[in-house]
């Protein structure tokens, strides 16, 4: 009797569960159509949008050129005056960079100086105190102007054997120039030893040393006779 019922209880929950599934499955299948043709409902649905969307799309474009086209033409004048500003702008940059490249400096005219003339020389006053000591310079001076400077001497002096003539002349004078120092026993210090330095050696026959020595004395004569006129 229980095996009885039991096996309908069985069969009871068996179609049950198959019916079941079976309304599952309807519903899946049915839900999969739905879903397939939601794209197509969609499309139908929208397609007034979308053309009216495409429309103001073009019609944008359109107009967007048209007022493009409109601003070019409006502004055409002034975009070539400027093009051509900017063209002339460049090509006289241009320009200045080659003259700049090859300018070549124009000399400056250097004035010729004007010569200026030597000052004169002070006055020379010789006093008969001064006479003896200028007397010796000059012919020291005469002696620096030789016409044959470097001839050897030919005299009879053993002591001067080999010696120029200028330089045995010189020792003459040196002796002399010694005892007539005196006379500036009261003046500066380097005034006496330029004096008696007038007397020494000529130490080359070239004719700048002597032309040296012919400059210096000339200077010491004049110092030499300031000194003694107020001696």
């Amino acid at each position: 009797m229980l095996t009885s019922y039991t096996g309908e209880i069985h069969k009871l929950l068996t179609d049950r569960i198959q019916l079941n599934l079976g309304s599952t499955a309807q519903d899946v299948i049915l839900t999969r159509d739905r879903v397939t043709a939601l794209p197509k409902v969609l499309d139908d649905a929208l397609k007034p949008t979308k053309d009216g969307l495409d429309k103001l799309s073009t019609d944008m474009t359109l107009n967007l050129g048209q007022a493009v086209a409109r601003l070019q033409e409006a502004n055409a004048a002034a975009v070539n005056t400027a093009r051509e500003a900017l063209q002339r702008q460049a090509e006289l940059g241009f320009k200045q960079v080659l003259e700049a490249i090859n300018h070549k400096p124009v000399p400056v005219p250097v004035p010729t100086p004007v010569p200026v003339p030597a000052p004169a020389p002070a006055t020379l006053v010789v006093t008969a105190k001064a006479t003896p000591l200028v007397r010796l310079l000059v012919q020291v001076q005469a002696l620096a102007l030789d016409s044959s400077p470097g001839e050897i001497y030919s005299g009879k002096e053993p002591k001067y054997k080999g010696v120029i003539k200028e330089n045995v002349t010189l020792d003459y004078l040196r002796k002399i120039a010694e005892q007539e120092a005196t006379l500036l026993e009261k003046a500066p210090k380097a005034l006496l030893e330029r004096f008696l330095s007038a007397f020494a050696d000529f130490s080359s026959t070239e004719p700048g040393a002597r032309n040296q020595r012919f400059a210096e004395v000339h200077v010491l004569i004049y110092d030499v006779a300031a000194f003694m006129a107020h001696a």
